[in-house]
Parts: structure tokens; C-alpha cells; sequence
């Protein structure tokens, strides 16, 4: 997933959603044909107002243009018209998102937290407030989020991804960093960034004269 949300610190001069891979949690926002002419949604939306279905397509689609403030206000009157429990959380990921690609990070922290008050189980919402809270140079919080999500399903790659991410950029913590790397590359060797995490990884190897190729020793890794 390829954003534009970029955020501005000391610590991350890079976009940390991106980097946790979280900004399609709740459906891409280029899925619905951006920049197409008028198609059925508008139809529909124009026939039908209180469409829940057409207001959340038409929020993706205003997203997808950058074009926050529309997709905001359509994603919000979906999430008031839907009586459908599985779109009003999609909706509701999407707004998150959405905040945070118009760098409005305090509003989408409440947020995230409120979807966790409602559902502590909620692992697309904690992901998101992870990313949100590397966003605010809140690394230490991030990283308890992530601990927690790694520690209720210890087989998800994607945040040993994260939490590398975290300690190698973040933190400055390599050993644990490579730690978490490793691990997600033993557990998700064909992952979309495991080709660019081992060619970090052997750079770093090679630049600190250490003879064992990247990911060798991962039996014998502790838990990160």
C-alpha cells in the first residue's frame, strides 16, 4: 500500500501508517474508480440520499482523490445511516484513516481509542492507533500496542513487520529490531516487503562485519 501521508518528526521522517501497512484497513479508497466519470453511485446516491452503501463509496472515492474533507463528511453519514454492523466498522476505520492522511492525528487518536473502548478486541483499530501514536513521537505507547497485539496472536506477521519498523526507526533499537524482522520473515517469507527487509537486513550485516547471513540463526531466537 502506497500513501501520501507523511509524517513530519524527528523520529519518523517517514510515513508510519504506510509503513505498518494500515491505511486499506476497512477497504482501499482507490477501489471504486477515481477520477471516473458518473457511474451508478451518484446514480444511486442522487435516487437515494440515506444510501449508507453509496455515501462510504462515495467517501473512498474522495479519498482517493485527496479530497479529506468530502470523504470525511461521507464517511460519516454513512456510519449514521448503516444499520449493517460490518460496513458501520469499516466505516469507522475509513474515517480514522481518513484523519490521518489530513494529519488531524489527535482527533484520529480519540477516535481509534473510542473503536478500542467499544471493542478491545478490535485488532484493525489497535493497529491503527499504534501508527497514529509513532506518528506522534509517542513511540513507547506504540510500542505497548503492538506488544499487546503480538501477544494475543503471536503468528501475525504483520506486526513483527511493525514492530521492527518501530524499533529500527523509532526507538534506534537494532538488536530487536532485526529480532521482530527476522521473525516475520519466518513467518511470512513471500510477504510483499520481506525482499526489502532482507536487504536491509543484509546491508546492516554486512556494514557490522557479522559473518551470519540475515534470518540464519531464527531457531534460536528469543522473543522479541
Amino acid at each position: 500500500m502506497s500513501n501520501s501521508v507523511f509524517v513530519h518528526s524527528a523520529r519518523f521522517p517517514i510515513n508510519a501508517l504506510s509503513v505498518f501497512g494500515l491505511l486499506c484497513i476497512g477497504g482501499c479508497a482507490g477501489g471504486v474508480g477515481a477520477g471516473k466519470p458518473a457511474t451508478t453511485v451518484e446514480q444511486r446516491f442522487d435516487a437515494e440520499p440515506d444510501d449508507a452503501q453509496a455515501n462510504f463509496e462515495l467517501g473512498q472515492r474522495n479519498e482517493a482523490l485527496s479530497d479529506f474533507v468530502r470523504a470525511d463528511q461521507y464517511y460519516r453519514r454513512a456510519e449514521a445511516l448503516t444499520k449493517d454492523d460490518k460496513l458501520r466498522q469499516k466505516v469507522r476505520h475509513r474515517i480514522v484513516a481518513t484523519l490521518v492522511e489530513a494529519r488531524r492525528y489527535d482527533e484520529a487518536r480519540e477516535r481509534c481509542q473510542q473503536l478500542l473502548y467499544e471493542n478491545p478486541a478490535d485488532r484493525s483499530a489497535r493497529f491503527l492507533l499504534a501508527a497514529i501514536l509513532a506518528s506522534l513521537d509517542h513511540a513507547r505507547e506504540a510500542e505497548r500496542e503492538l506488544i499487546s497485539l503480538r501477544d494475543s496472536q503471536p503468528n501475525d506477521a504483520q506486526v513483527y513487520l511493525a514492530l521492527g519498523k518501530l524499533y529500527h526507526d523509532g526507538l534506534g533499537d537494532k538488536p530487536r529490531a532485526r529480532q521482530n524482522f527476522e521473525r516475520f520473515l519466518a513467518l511470512a517469507p513471500e510477504d510483499h516487503s520481506a525482499a526489502s527487509i532482507r536487504f536491509q537486513l543484509e546491508r546492516e550485516r554486512l556494514e557490522a562485519g557479522d559473518p551470519e547471513p540475515a534470518g540464519a540463526p531464527l531457531d534460536k531466537k528469543v522473543n522479541p
